[in-house]
C-alpha cells in the first residue's frame, strides 16, 4: 500500500499538467473560433495542475518525513480522498480526446479544473487534521454513546483496500464519441447525484455495532441490518459536545478521518440511499414566498441596460423613509453605511420597487468604467448592473434580497441545500463561485472566465468568475440524515439582539430564511430535542428545533411491512407537522413503540405502532436505542419483503438472548 501511495494520490496531478500541456501544444492547429477559447481552457489548467501538484508535494513530504508510511497508508484509506480521487480519474480517462482542437470542449475543461481543486484540498486539509500522537479510536464519536468493541477482534483494524496506481499509462482512448454538451438541467441533476454520495457516511447520529463477521454469511447484511446492533447491560454516560467545539468536533469528524478502518469497511457495503434529493425550486421555497425577481430586474435585462433606471430619484431619511417622488428608502446592499436621518442623496433607482444605489457608483457602471468593476471576498468580480439584474422587490423593507438567475432559469438548485434567495451581496457571489462553469446562456447577462489580462478590453461584463468553481464540502452521512424546511426566518437583524444559542454552544448560529432547506439534521441528545445541527448553503451550525419542520420521509425511505418482534422506548414526545397524507407516527416521550423497523441501523426514519395502536414513521433521534429490546415472541412473525432487521427472519425466537435482569441483545 505504501509503495503506491504517491502513484495513486500524487501522479493524477502530473497527469492533469501533461494533458493540459498537449492541450496547449494543440490548440493551434485548430480553427480560428477555436484557438483562443482552447488555448485560455489549457492554459487555465496546466496552472491548476501545477498549482495543486506543488501545494499538495509540499504537504506531503513534510507529513511522509515526519511519519513515514503510517502516513500514506492512512492516507490512502479515507473516503474523502478516495471520492474526489475517483472523480479526478474518470476525468482523466478519456480527455486525451479533448485535447485536439476539433473535439474541444470547455465544459470538460472546466470540470477537470474544479476536480483537480477539490482533490487537492482534500488531501491538504485531510493532512492537515491527522493526528497520529495519540491512539486512533475503533469507531467514531458524534456526541451520543458510546458503543463496545467488535466481539472478537476489539482491538484490530480492518485490511487496507488495495487499489490500482493511477499511471496515465494505463488509461487507453476510449473508441467512442464523446457525448454531447448537457444543458443546464443535466448538469444540475448531476451535481444533485454528486451531492448525495453512493457510499453513505460512516459519521453517526446514533452508532450501531457490527458483531463479527463470522457469525454471518453475508458482512454487507450485517452492515445494512439490525441483526448485529449490541445494547450494553450498563451503557456509559453520554457525553454532550463540549464548548467551543467546531463543525469536525460536532460531528466525530476528526476522529472518522483517522478511523480508517472503520471508514473503508462501510464504504465497501454500505447500500446507497433511498433517499431522493430533491432541488427544485418550489412554491414553498423562499423564493416564491417572496414573490420571486422584481419586474424591474427583469426589465433591466431584457430590454437594455439602463431603460427601467431612475438616475435622479432623490430619498430623504427620517422623514417617513422616502420623500413624495415615491419608492423606499435607499438599502445599500455592498456593505456601504446606510444614513438614516435627515440626508438627502441622488441614486439609481429600479422603477418599479425602491431598490437602489448611490448615482455615482450608478453613472460609473454605465460608463463602463474599470473602477467599477467590484471584487467580491470570494474572488468573483462583478459590475452594479448584476445586483440590478438579480433583486427582489424591496417594498416597504430596508432589507435587500437576491436570486441567482441561473437557478431561477433552470427551475433547480445545484445542491439541495443551496439558498434560493441571498440577504446581500456577498451571499449572491458566493453561490455563484460555486456554480459549475461555464454558466448557461442567459439573455441580457454576460459573463467571462478565467484571469483577464490588466489591460483586456472589453470591460462591459456583468460577472468575472477567475477562478474554477469553489468545492463545497459535505460529509457522506448527510445522504442518511433528515432533511428539513424552515417555517420562519432564524437570521439576526440589524439592530437586534443576537440569536439564542443552546447551552455550551459557542460557534455561529446556522442563520437561514423562510422556506430554505436544511440538510443533514441531528437532534444532539444534550439539547432535549430543543435544538438541532445542519446545513444549509455551505454553512454548518445550529438552530431552534421550532424553526424547522421535517421532511416527510419518500416512499423509498419507508421500511415495508411485517412484525419485526422488537419495541423501543421514546427519548422525546413528538409531535409532528399535520400534513394530510403524510404518514407520521406521534407519541409522548417515555412512551413505548411496538413492531419498531428501519431500512439501515443509523437510518433517520424509523416506523413502529404507538400506545394507540396507530402505525407510522418518526425520527430515529427521537427514541432511545438503549431501550430497543425484543417483544413476546408470539408477536414476531415473519414478515413480506424486508423487515426491520434488513434480512428475513426465519425464527421469532432466536431474536431473543440473555437472561433475566440483563438487557436484550440481538446478536447474531
Amino acid at each position: 500500500m505504501a509503495v503506491d501511495a504517491e502513484d495513486l494520490l500524487i501522479q493524477p496531478f502530473r497527469d492533469v499538467v501533461a494533458a493540459g500541456a498537449a492541450a496547449v501544444a494543440n490548440a493551434g492547429r485548430g480553427p480560428a473560433d477555436h484557438v483562443d477559447r482552447m488555448s485560455r481552457a489549457a492554459q487555465a489548467l496546466v496552472r491548476e495542475g501545477e498549482r495543486a501538484l506543488t501545494k499538495v508535494q509540499l504537504v506531503w513530504n513534510d507529513h511522509v518525513a515526519r511519519h513515514g508510511d503510517t502516513f500514506r497508508e492512512t492516507m490512502v484509506q479515507q473516503a474523502s480522498i478516495e471520492k474526489r480521487r475517483l472523480e479526478l480519474e474518470e476525468l482523466l480517462w478519456d480527455f486525451d480526446d479533448f485535447t485536439h482542437p476539433d473535439e474541444f470542449d470547455q465544459q470538460r475543461y472546466s470540470a477537470l479544473q474544479a476536480a483537480t481543486k477539490a482533490l487537492a484540498l482534500a488531501i491538504i486539509e485531510t493532512a492537515k487534521r491527522l493526528n497520529f500522537d495519540t491512539d486512533i479510536p475503533s469507531t467514531p464519536r458524534g456526541g451520543f454513546p458510546p458503543l463496545p468493541p467488535l466481539p472478537s477482534r476489539p482491538e484490530t483494524r480492518a485490511d487496507p483496500i488495495s487499489r490500482p496506481p493511477s499511471a496515465r499509462s494505463n488509461r487507453p482512448r476510449t473508441l467512442s464519441k464523446p457525448k454531447t454538451t448537457q444543458e443546464y438541467i443535466g448538469n444540475v441533476q448531476d451535481l444533485r447525484r454528486e451531492s448525495i454520495p453512493s457510499s453513505p457516511s460512516t459519521i453517526h447520529t446514533r452508532a450501531s455495532v457490527l458483531s463479527d463477521a463470522s457469525t454471518s454469511t453475508s458482512s454487507s447484511a450485517l452492515l445494512g441490518s439490525l441483526d448485529s446492533l449490541v445494547i450494553p447491560e450498563d451503557p456509559p454516560d453520554v457525553k454532550g459536545f463540549p464548548p467551543g467545539s467546531n463543525n469536525a468536533d460536532l460531528l466525530g469528524l476528526e476522529e472518522l478521518l483517522k478511523d480508517s478502518s472503520f471508514n473503508s469497511e462501510r464504504r465497501k457495503s454500505r447500500p446507497a440511499s433511498p433517499r431522493i434529493p430533491d432541488c427544485g425550486i418550489r412554491e414553498d421555497s423562499t423564493y416564491y414566498k417572496l414573490k420571486g425577481l422584481c419586474k424591474g430586474a427583469t426589465k433591466f435585462r431584457k430590454d437594455g441596460h439602463w431603460a427601467s433606471i431612475k438616475l435622479t430619484t432623490e430619498y430623504e431619511y427620517g422623514a417617513g423613509g422616502a420623500s413624495a417622488t415615491g419608492g423606499d428608502m435607499m438599502r445599500a446592499s455592498d456593505g456601504l453605511a446606510v444614513p438614516f436621518q435627515y440626508e438627502t442623496t441622488k441614486v439609481g433607482a429600479c422603477g418599479e420597487c425602491g431598490y437602489a444605489h448611490d448615482l455615482d457608483d450608478v453613472e460609473l457602471d454605465k460608463s463602463n468604467k474599470p473602477e467599477a468593476v467590484r471584487t467580491s471576498a470570494c474572488g468573483a468580480r462583478y459590475r452594479l448592473r448584476l445586483l440590478f439584474k438579480s433583486h427582489l422587490r424591496q417594498g416597504g423593507s430596508t432589507e435587500t434580497n437576491y436570486a441567482c438567475l441561473w437557478c431561477v432559469q433552470a427551475g433547480a438548485v445545484v445542491r439541495e441545500c443551496d439558498a434560493t434567495v441571498f440577504r446581500s451581496a456577498e451571499d449572491l457571489l458566493r453561490h455563484l463561485a460555486r456554480h459549475p462553469q461555464p454558466l448557461p446562456s442567459l439573455s441580457g447577462v454576460s459573463v467571462c472566465y478565467d484571469r483577464l489580462p490588466p489591460d483586456s478590453h472589453p470591460q462591459d461584463f456583468d460577472l468575472h468568475l477567475p477562478e474554477s468553481p469553489a468545492p463545497v464540502p459535505m460529509p457522506e452521512n448527510v445522504a442518511r440524515l433528515a432533511t428539513a424546511i424552515a417555517v420562519k426566518d432564524h437570521y439576526r437583524r440589524p439592530g437586534r439582539a443576537r440569536l439564542d444559542k443552546p447551552p455550551g454552544y459557542d460557534a455561529d448560529m446556522l442563520e437561514f430564511m423562510e422556506g430554505a432547506r436544511i440538510v443533514g439534521v441531528i437532534f444532539p441528545e444534550k439539547w432535549g430535542g430543543k435544538y438541532c445541527l445542519g446545513r444549509h448553503d455551505g454553512e454548518f451550525g445550529a438552530f431552534p428545533a421550532k424553526a424547522v419542520e421535517l421532511q416527510t420521509p419518500q416512499e423509498s425511505e419507508i421500511p415495508a411491512g411485517g412484525e419485526s418482534g422488537m419495541s423501543v422506548t421514546t427519548r422525546w414526545k413528538w409531535q409532528p407537522p399535520g400534513k394530510e397524507g403524510a404518514p407520521w407516527l406521534s407519541f409522548g416521550k417515555g412512551e413505548v413503540i411496538t413492531n419498531v423497523q428501519c431500512l439501515y441501523a443509523d437510518y433517520w426514519c424509523w416506523s413502529g405502532t404507538n400506545s394507540k395502536g396507530k402505525t407510522g414513521v418518526f425520527p430515529q433521534s427521537h427514541i432511545d436505542l438503549q431501550t430497543l429490546r425484543g417483544q413476546d415472541s408470539a408477536v414476531a412473525k415473519k414478515s413480506r419483503g424486508r423487515s426491520f432487521f434488513g434480512i428475513r427472519s426465519h425464527s421469532g425466537t432466536e431474536i431473543m438472548k440473555g437472561g433475566s435482569g440483563h438487557r436484550n441483545s440481538i446478536a447474531g
